[in-house]
């Protein structure tokens, strides 16, 4: 019972996991749901990527995928380089969960750190081919996905998961970057960051 200025009322009973918000002055008290805390999260993934896999799109295809560690700056990476004179380029395909306490995605919902032997787009570079939503269908990016190459570490911020798309939680986004370079250059793909809002 509650006392609303005149008479006293009667307060019916709430559903399991309800609290009784007293709502200040103006208004009587009454039953709400509990709301989960909201927040953001970032999660990195620095290589060897769990759940990733090579693959050549069938043409100029030549060269070697390793991976290994810049003790320097501290990071892992993939690093393709090749032989051959002409461009040459081999795809890696990432697919990544999304979590149970998924929401939606941040303002800036990917990132990740590649580095180049050159700054020079003809001698060697890294491409965000695509991003695939859990129901398999291309995401539109915006942001720093195509011709990227710097010769000193460098994050490229990827925009458009937050414009739309299915996430199913426990379910795969599948990412596919297409890694580039010439004789005696190479390109390296470091850490994935992916930036949620949880609940």
């Amino acid at each position: 019972m509650y006392y609303d200025g005149t008479d006293w009322v009667s307060l019916g009973v709430g559903t399991a996991g309800q609290f009784l918000a007293t709502n200040g002055t103006a208004t009587a008290p009454e039953w709400t749901d509990v709301t989960a805390p909201v927040g953001n999260v970032s999660v990195a993934v620095p290589p060897e990527f769990p759940n990733f896999t090579l693959t050549a799109d069938g043409s100029d295809n030549r060269g070697t995928m390793v991976s290994d560690h810049d003790a320097t700056n501290n990071r892992n990476y993939y690093e393709w380089t090749t032989r051959r004179s002409g461009m040459q380029d081999y795809d890696l395909v990432v697919q990544w969960p999304i979590p149970e306490d998924f929401v939606s995605w941040q303002a800036t919902p990917f990132s990740f750190d590649y580095v180049t032997n050159t700054a020079t787009v003809t001698d060697n570079q890294i491409d965000l081919v695509s991003i695939l939503d859990t129901a398999g269908t291309a995401v539109a990016l915006a942001g720093d996905t195509t011709d990227l190459a710097a010769t000193a570490w460098t994050a490229a911020a990827v925009t458009g998961l937050e414009a739309g798309g299915t996430y199913t939680a426990g379910e795969f986004i599948t990412l596919t970057f297409k890694m580039q370079a010439t004789e005696a250059d190479f390109s390296r793909l470091g850490a994935l960051q992916f930036n949620y809002v949880a609940n």
